[in-house]
């Protein structure tokens, strides 16, 4: 654990969030893994809100998109980890209607598809149980995967 200065501990965080974006909280574990106090650590996150180097509504939006277009994440899994994070649950809605209501079903279409074709059944019945098993680890909302379930060709 190295132990910065709150001026040293500004300037880095300036620097980390320039790179990529981060919460509140996220940015709070940071500095004090640094050695810096509470106190010092809210005065930093304070001037990197005012300095919209941190702000948690365009946090919120990135996370969201790069979950479901890298992670293939389904809404209530990255829902799940942003309350994680402490963010509102106004931000994390703002986030969730942003996002492209077809392109998000068929992100689900596809991830399901690939499953389909890696996934040994003795029937329709098993088949589907294991298919929603899939769906429920990666976050996708049931009623959504059933209809598409309904839809999908038996191969």
């Amino acid at each position: 654990m190295n132990k910065y200065s709150k001026n040293e501990g500004l300037l880095k965080a300036k620097h980390l969030c320039s790179k990529q974006e981060f919460s509140k909280s996220e940015m709070l574990k940071k500095l004090l893994s640094w050695g810096l106090n509470e106190n010092q650590a809210n005065d930093i996150i304070q001037k990197l809100i005012h300095e919209n180097y941190i702000d948690e509504s365009r946090y919120a939006a990135c996370f969201f998109m790069d979950k479901i277009r890298l992670n293939k994440w389904g809404k209530i899994k990255i829902k799940y980890e942003l309350r994680g994070k402490g963010l509102s649950e106004n931000l994390i809605s703002e986030a969730e209607n942003s996002i492209g209501e077809k392109e998000y079903l068929q992100m689900i279409r596809i991830e399901l598809e690939k499953k389909i074709k890696a996934t040994a059944a003795i029937n329709t019945w098993e088949l589907n149980g294991k298919l929603l098993k899939f769906a429920a680890s990666r976050g996708y909302e049931p009623d959504i995967v059933w209809k598409l379930l309904k839809y999908t060709p038996d191969e």
